[in-house]
């Protein structure tokens, strides 16, 4: 499963920009909703060189998503850029993380 939200926003030289968000949910929650997941976002436009960035984010206890990780990929497939291991290791921080509250 994986969610794709495409933003379209007009930057300050009035020209509209777009920002494809895409987000793929790791663990949820008993009533099935994301609690975990990995995110990576890429600017559309042909005057904009931009990074891929990615994150990982959880739902916090305000029922907010909160970014844990980011960092911002360059010419790299977004799935070989965070292995298996480390979304694993990325899940458990998140977990331990919300058992401590």
């Amino acid at each position: 499963m994986s969610y794709t939200w495409n933003y379209r926003i007009k930057n300050a030289d009035g020209v509209y920009v777009n920002v494809v968000q895409n987000t793929t949910p790791l663990q949820f929650d008993e009533a099935n909703k994301p609690i975990i997941g990995l995110a990576h976002y890429t600017v559309l436009h042909g005057a904009i060189e931009m990074d891929i960035c990615a994150s990982a984010k959880y739902l916090n206890d305000n029922n907010e998503y909160e970014t844990l990780y980011y960092q911002n990929i360059s010419n790299i497939n977004i799935l070989d850029a965070v292995s298996n291991r480390e979304r694993d290791v990325i899940r458990l921080l998140i977990t331990k993380k919300q058992a401590m509250k």
